[in-house]
């Protein structure tokens, strides 16, 4: 009897193991870049983004307005943000986070409400004794009043604003790494090569090209050097755009070349 306890113990054991240590690697975080959260008020609360730097000890919260309109993704439409928290009830909470990240042009590292156990205790570790600046969008000259066809009041960000913000969600860690980024639009689709840009730049990386291409490119591929390819910011850039990598020896060191294809396009517009 008490050999099979033990049997029983060591299995067990072992299952809670492999559990642990696959949780660890479904973690977010990669530990090094900025930590950004995004809570979609899916309890309640204001739809806001916290943010910090681990580099710095800098950590910012950014409260959206209810009245502010944004485009989503997935061509779900253009929403007010009071109405996303219940939409989320229907396309997830990663919609909602996605939208919000987009329309700042933020990347972004997990949803809050859906936070996991390494990711909170690293969250933990890394805002501790970090003072956050509370800022509230209706409170700052970053926003811009329209109305829509109704005549109700909308707001919107302003190009001010925008250039705010991305100072604010900048990654001192991936800044370090000084790569010289050049994105390529595959997708047909003008605009689409800034918006993309504008991500990659806010993270903390110098967009030197953006240009159009006629390369048949399904989703994202980032190019480099063969000696760059386990680059911090290289690395960041594969995984958070889900790229895949390709070598280019003509590239020479710190130069990164992305190509953006459909998946990107059908991602942002719901094609």
């Amino acid at each position: 009897m008490k050999t099979v306890l033990l049997v029983l113990i060591i299995i067990g054991a072992g299952i809670i193991s492999t559990e642990v240590f696959n949780s660890y690697q479904r973690r977010s975080w990669d530990g090094l870049s900025r930590f950004t959260a995004v809570k979609t008020g899916r309890n309640g609360e204001d739809i806001s983004v916290l943010s910090v730097d681990p580099e710095t000890g800098s950590g910012v919260t950014v409260v959206l307005p209810g009245e502010m309109e944004i485009p989503t993704v997935n061509g779900k439409g253009v929403w007010k943000i009071s109405a996303l928290s219940k939409l989320g009830l229907k396309y997830g909470s990663k919609w909602v986070a996605d939208s919000v990240a987009d329309f700042l042009g933020v990347p972004y590292t997990l949803v809050w409400e859906e936070i996991g156990f390494w990711d909170r205790l690293a969250w933990w570790n890394v805002s501790r004794g970090v003072e956050f600046k509370n800022i509230s969008l209706t409170d700052t000259s970053w926003i811009e009043e329209n109305k829509d066809p109704d005549g109700e009041k909308v707001l919107g960000l302003s190009s001010i604003g925008q250039k705010k913000i991305g100072e604010m969600f900048f990654s001192s860690r991936l800044a370090k790494e000084n790569l010289n980024i050049s994105v390529y639009n595959t997708t047909g689709i003008g605009g689409m090569g800034t918006r993309f840009s504008r991500v990659v730049e806010n993270a903390g990386f110098k967009v030197v090209n953006v240009a159009a291409s006629q390369e048949n490119i399904e989703n994202c591929e980032v190019r480099s050097n063969t000696n760059m390819k386990q680059n911090t910011g290289v690395r960041w850039l594969v995984r958070y755009f889900e790229c895949v990598w390709s070598t280019d020896s003509d590239l020479g060191d710190r130069d990164v070349n992305i190509r953006i294809g459909k998946e990107y396009a059908g991602w942002r517009l719901g094609d």
